[in-house]
């Protein structure tokens, strides 16, 4: 319940991290999945040391492929391409399983 903190040379950074199991889940986080389908939330928090100069990136990154379905995969893609009009800096991509041939 109590987020993990940790701190760099840079920034302070306080992460909470929800699950929902088989459905169950911890009482304390029940309204962020009350009527939902989503298996978890992550929230990061991050307090820099200095104000940044340049840009800043975030990235993250699956163990493996999603399994998507044609309808899902073209919602994702649409959505993906609607923020990158917005912003040209957003970059995204469905990437491939590290186990897949190059």
């Amino acid at each position: 319940r109590r987020p993990q903190v940790f701190s760099t040379p840079v920034a302070d950074v306080a992460t909470v991290i929800a699950l929902r199991v088989n459905g169950a889940e911890d009482p304390y986080f029940q309204q962020l999945f009350e009527g939902k389908s989503r298996r978890f939330e992550i929230q990061v928090q991050i307090k820099f040391k200095q104000e940044p100069r340049g840009a800043i990136y975030l990235g993250g990154e699956l163990p493996r492929r999603m399994q998507l379905g044609i309808g899902t995969k073209g919602i994702c893609r649409a959505v993906l391409a609607f923020l990158n009009r917005l912003s040209s800096t957003i970059h995204a991509g469905f990437g491939k399983a590290m186990d897949d041939p190059p």
